[in-house]
C-alpha cells in the first residue's frame, strides 16, 4: 500500500529473515523499465540482492494467465553464471509444482 511505503516495515521484515536463516534468497522482480519497478530494485539491492541480468520466465499462476517476463534477484552466495539454471529449475520445481522443470526443453533451458 502506498500509504504504508518509506516506514522501513519492509526492511525490518527483511533483516529479521536474514537473521532466520542462512541460506540464499531469491525474489521475482520486474524488469527495471518503469520508475516504480526501478525504485523496487534498489530497495533490495541496498538489502543485499544482486539483479540478474537474463530474462525470467514466471509462469502463469491459473488457466487463462499468461506468463510474466521478470528478473531474479539474489541475495548470498549464488552466481548468475553458475547458478541461474539451476535456480529457475528449482524455482519451477518446488514453488511452482512443474515437473517439467526438469526437462531439457523447459523454458529456461539454455540459462
Amino acid at each position: 500500500l502506498p500509504a504504508l511505503r518509506n516506514r522501513g516495515i519492509g526492511t525490518a521484515a527483511l533483516r529479521l529473515l536474514f537473521t532466520q536463516i542462512n541460506k540464499p534468497c531469491v525474489l521475482e522482480a520486474d524488469p527495471p523499465v518503469t520508475e516504480i519497478a526501478a525504485r523496487r530494485i534498489a530497495f533490495y539491492a541496498l538489502l543485499g540482492f544482486e539483479l540478474w541480468n537474463r530474462d525470467y520466465i514466471q509462469p502463469a499462476y491459473s488457466k487463462g494467465k499468461r506468463p510474466l517476463h521478470l528478473r531474479l534477484m539474489v541475495r548470498g552466495p549464488l552466481t548468475e553464471i553458475r547458478d541461474c539454471g539451476r535456480t529457475v529449475k528449482t524455482l519451477y520445481k518446488e514453488v511452482y509444482g512443474l515437473n517439467h522443470a526438469l526437462r531439457d526443453d523447459a523454458p529456461f533451458a539454455g540459462f
